[in-house]
């Protein structure tokens, strides 16, 4: 239902997808088409509470994140970065005032409610980025693969763990060498 509501709303604003091949999104804004290389996509996870895309534009080579959450995720978030440019740790700002106002009333009205923002990425940036996520993507397959072969093979009678602890060894040292 959230999903058709912001297509819905986009499309009532100006903005539709036209097309959507492997990597590459089309979009038209006001009559107007543009075309996106998506780089990451950053599920949405009940942890996080939003979920954000990486984007690149394939004529000017500029990076944008996108993000779409729960409000109150979304605004710590963007106090956060506000104060950290400020210096300040409850500089007032009337955009966000605004929007934090706005949300107030839409709650009042019983309607649901969620955030989007953007940011615009470096090259660096991003590539800082993808290298931290590839290094947590394989800590958590190796974390997962160590649960399902420990709670596999070592949940077994002594005799059997003697069996399999050669296996063991032989996956885990297959298992590193994927990664590298």
């Amino acid at each position: 239902p959230d999903e058709e509501a912001l297509v819905h709303a986009a499309a009532r604003a100006g903005a539709e997808l036209v097309s959507k091949v492997n990597t590459l999104v089309t979009v038209k804004i006001l009559e107007h088409e543009e075309t996106y290389e998506v780089m990451k996509v950053l599920e949405f996870s009940s942890d996080r509470k939003r979920m954000s895309v990486i984007v690149k534009n394939p004529q000017t080579n500029e990076l944008t994140l996108y993000t779409k959450g729960a409000d109150d995720v979304i605004l710590a978030r963007l106090k956060k970065r506000m104060n950290n440019q400020t210096n300040e740790k409850d500089s007032k700002n009337p955009v966000l005032d605004e929007v934090v106002s706005a949300l107030e009333d839409f709650a009042s009205l019983g309607l649901r409610t969620l955030c989007v923002a953007s940011k615009s990425l470096t090259a660096s940036e991003y590539k800082d980025f993808d290298e931290s996520l590839k290094a947590a993507e394989r800590e958590l397959v190796e974390r997962e693969y160590m649960k399902y072969f420990n709670n596999k093979y070592f949940d077994c009678s002594y005799t059997k763990k003697s069996k399999f602890l050669f296996k063991y060894f032989i996956y885990s040292f297959n298992f590193r060498l994927s990664f590298n």
